[in-house]
């Protein structure tokens, strides 16, 4: 039905002195217009309600009053409700601006609003307005003078769209791509339960294969690094021999399992040598504490422990 009104009107443009009024451009549709079926029961009746019952005479409204009533009568009138509903839903969102604005235009179209008319215009730009960002819309509003019709708004909203883009890619510049931190644990294969490697406590001596676990046990236990014993440090271990310095790794290991060990000379940290002295001391405190006290109360009213 739009295409066949859209035909006509170009062929009144193209012969417009052969169309000097209404009453002709109208004769002239309704001569294409088909007789049959329920365009044709139309016709003759727009034809009988026109026509002087008397004269005999057909005096047809004018175009813009035609234009109504075949618009009424043919027009996809639930196609023109849905694109209205649609239209109050449609917002810019995450589309570009002149996408948006395509979009506004085509479903404005299908719901028929006039962009000319006072009435369709201020509709239109009430619609518009409301898919547009905040940001956008206080800027159209900020400017003086302020646009007053569709076509004003959407110029306005597509030049300060477009320029913010620009200005936000230069801002942004080529973003630096950061290090991903990957672990040093190496990764292992197969079923879950597979067991983890044990990581090396960092301030352990190379000389010293013990976990810390068992380094802390050591301390706290007062047990000597060479022959795992309480009551000695390893420097003083009687089962060490001098000059001779103890293997690593597998050939550790070996040793471990000989029958006749070899003695090492193990080396013992600063750190290790403060939590001997120092489970020691409370040691010989507890002791004094409970055979004599007043040993203790004297020895801390000293100068030295004050």
């Amino acid at each position: 039905m739009q295409n066949f009104i859209n035909q006509c009107n170009s062929w009144f443009t193209m012969y417009e002195m052969s169309f000097q009024s209404d009453v002709q451009r109208v004769i002239f549709i309704l001569s294409y217009i088909s007789g049959k079926g329920k365009t044709g029961q139309w016709k003759q009746n727009y034809h009988r309600v026109h026509t002087d019952p008397m004269t005999r005479r057909f005096f047809p409204p004018s175009l813009v009053q035609f234009d109504a009533d075949f618009q009424k009568a043919f027009g996809a009138v639930q196609e023109i409700q849905k694109a209205r509903r649609q239209i109050l839903k449609l917002e810019q969102d995450r589309k570009d601006i002149d996408d948006y604005i395509t979009e506004f235009n085509n479903m404005a179209g299908k719901a028929q609003y006039d962009r000319y008319s006072p009435d369709g215009n201020a509709i239109l730009v009430t619609l518009f307005e409301k898919g547009l960002p905040e940001h956008t819309t206080r800027y159209i509003i900020g400017m003086r003078p302020m646009p007053d019709n569709i076509d004003a708004w959407q110029e306005a909203a597509s030049y300060y769209e477009n320029t913010y883009r620009i200005f936000r890619k230069q801002d942004k510049g080529t973003p630096v791509k950061k290090k991903e931190w990957r672990s040093n644990t190496p990764r292992h294969s197969g079923s879950a339960s597979t067991p983890q490697t044990t990581l090396k406590d960092p301030s352990a001596m190379d000389v010293d294969r013990l976990t810390a676990e068992e380094r802390q046990d050591h301390i706290t236990k007062g047990k000597c690094f060479n022959c795992h014993q309480p009551g000695h440090l390893s420097r003083n271990c009687p089962k060490k021999k001098k000059g001779t310095i103890r293997p690593r790794g597998k050939a550790r290991k070996a040793e471990e399992n000989s029958p006749e060990p070899e003695a090492t000379i193990e080396e013992i940290s600063d750190e290790e040598t403060e939590y001997i002295t120092a489970n020691r001391a409370v040691t010989a405190i507890r002791t004094l504490k409970a055979k004599n006290p007043e040993l203790l109360s004297q020895l801390l009213e000293e100068t030295d422990f004050a």
